[in-house]
């Protein structure tokens, strides 16, 4: 089994705001590059439940799923699956990771941790993905972004209207 990819970033919110930015924020923050739609990438949206479903949307309003909602904590933690294959295609369920992310208090903060397990479900991809992910340019990257987003607030992106 794969070891889980680990990483962390302490943020200047508490975690209850930092939770609620890091989720209804998401698609202003998270990196286009990072997406299945690239330069058509409009958004992305967490339905805040367990069951729910993590997509993004594009510029058409054409929706791609990301991997389904498993647990919703505010302030505290959400964890999803992951159903993005090597080539940015959709992962059949059985073959998806997960992904937790952590929202705990860190002095006047909050550390924002994320543990992305199960990457042997992707099965010959795994190591691919592992080695995106675990990289500077993967989670850390995807982290960074966060928190450049609460220090300096970008424009709403375009309506996927």
């Amino acid at each position: 089994m794969a070891e889980p990819i680990v990483s962390e970033i302490t943020v200047e919110a508490l975690p209850a705001e930092a939770f609620a930015r890091f989720v209804g924020d998401m698609g202003r923050w998270w990196p286009m590059a990072y997406s299945r739609g690239g330069a058509r990438f409009a958004t992305v949206h967490v339905e805040p439940v367990a069951g729910g479903s993590w997509f993004e949307v594009d510029r058409d309003g054409g929706e791609s799923p990301w991997g389904d909602v498993r647990a919703y904590d505010p302030g505290h933690r959400l964890v999803v699956g992951f159903n993005v294959a090597p080539d940015r295609g959709v992962e059949p369920l059985e073959r998806q990771s997960e992904v937790e992310f952590r929202f705990e208090p860190a002095g006047e903060g909050t550390r924002v941790t994320v543990e992305h397990r199960d990457l042997d479900r992707h099965g010959e991809g795994a190591e691919a993905i592992r080695q995106g992910m675990a990289s500077d340019h993967g989670w850390p990257l995807i982290l960074a972004s966060f928190a450049r987003e609460l220090r300096f607030p970008r424009a709403a992106p375009l309506s996927a209207s």
